[in-house]
């Protein structure tokens, strides 16, 4: 069985997603509006980044996800898979998983 990650409600997680969203945001929006500063558009990214979104889907996840994966992984009944990748690829890892925990 797979060792599923859990996912720690911090100030360090939050800080990374908001960081990438303002970078990814501001790479777009330089690469549509011509002659548009960097620093306007790294602005335009911070405005955007949803921190309180971030942070508000951590508490939920470490709230009420979190105690399921440990409690259903202790009685060995929590299944993982490797979710990155094209959504076909993932459903198909998320089949054969299910398929080989319980026919």
């Amino acid at each position: 069985m797979q060792t599923v990650p859990i996912i720690t409600n911090n100030s360090a997680t939050t800080t990374k997603v908001v960081v990438a969203t303002t970078v990814a945001v501001a790479v777009v929006v330089h690469a549509v509006v011509p002659g548009l500063p960097w620093a306007a558009a790294f602005v335009l990214g911070a405005i955007v980044s949803p921190t309180d979104t971030v942070a508000e889907r951590l508490r939920v996840y470490a709230r009420d996800t979190s105690p399921l994966v440990i409690f259903y992984g202790a009685q060995g009944k929590l299944v993982g898979i490797d979710a990155t990748g094209p959504v076909e690829d993932v459903t198909v890892r998320a089949i054969d998983a299910l398929r080989s925990y319980g026919g």
